[in-house]
């Protein structure tokens, strides 16, 4: 009988680390507004989901929720003020697995959960560096003050939209993705000048719409992957192409300036216009128009 005791101890032993293991926990952070002038944000999240909200808030600079379930990706947030300038730390990645019984706890085969939830204020200035793994993010910098924009996506579905122009001049707009999937809506709205899009192996879809008041220049890569840029049909576009045999390059509405060099119909005619400089390995642009 004390062996079928044992094995009841052993059985409630293991059940508590199965619920322990399996249960969620939540950090919350609010980072305070002291009268910064620029915030610079890194972002590093190994896993898990992203959600960026813009937040008319005089009170805070973020307002942060971050849901996870196991403490190998437990959440980091830092953040400190050198006098009008802050930095924000937010971070994720694996740590090393905990131990039961001598094992090392690996986590294949767990459900893990790991979504934040990020509120930022609308009246702060902002340099974003993002870089997210395994995951999926769903990034709406509306009405935010963006200075400057870097994004490396791994193996994530990203979704970034700038539902209005940005107020600031965007210096820098880089975004790359190596297997992932990544869909900028409306990226004129940035106000960035100029910006470029790096496509690996994943996909890209870029609308390029929005406010502007001078002439823009992109810079668009694709090695094996594809890449799809709508364009609103108000611009009038020139395409400087790089491109082998072996590549893939779709045109809707365009005739052949130069060698290599093509034009929309209505380049003359534009008062705003897009020169866009393609180098396409063995993956496919298609460029066409949005209304």
């Amino acid at each position: 009988m004390k062996w079928i005791a044992c094995w009841r101890l052993v059985l409630v032993f293991l059940v508590l680390v199965v619920f322990v293991s399996a249960r969620e926990n939540k950090l919350e952070k609010d980072i305070p507004y002291k009268g910064e002038k620029l915030v610079d944000v890194s972002m590093d999240i190994g896993l898990g989901r992203v959600n960026v909200f813009p937040m008319e808030d005089s009170k805070y600079i973020l307002r942060a929720v971050v849901s996870y379930s196991s403490d190998e990706y437990k959440p980091l947030i830092e953040y400190f003020q050198l006098g009008s300038k802050g930095r924000l730390k937010l971070k994720s990645r694996k740590q090393e697995g905990k131990k039961f019984f001598g094992f090392r706890d690996s986590g294949v085969g767990k459900n893990l959960r790991n979504e934040w939830v990020l509120n930022f204020s609308t009246l702060v200035p902002y340099d974003f560096e993002i870089n997210l793994g395994l995951g999926s993010g769903d990034l709406d910098f509306t009405n935010m003050k963006l200075r400057d924009f870097e994004m490396s996506v791994g193996l994530s579905d990203v979704k970034v939209r700038f539902g209005e122009k940005n107020e600031e001049e965007l210096r820098n707009f880089e975004v790359s993705t190596g297997l992932g999937n990544v869909t900028v809506y409306s990226l004129l709205n940035s106000n960035a000048e100029e910006f470029k899009v790096d496509c690996g192996m994943g996909s890209a879809v870029i609308y390029l719409r929005g406010e502007v008041q001078r002439d823009v220049t992109g810079y668009l890569t694709v090695g094996l992957g594809s890449m799809s840029v709508k364009i609103s049909r108000k611009f009038g576009v020139e395409l400087r192409t790089e491109k082998s045999f072996l590549s893939s390059l779709g045109l809707d509405d365009f005739y052949e300036y130069d060698h290599g060099i093509y034009r929309s119909s209505n380049w003359d005619d534009a008062q705003h216009k897009i020169i866009l400089f393609l180098e396409v390995g063995l993956g496919s642009i298609d460029i066409g128009w949005v209304d």
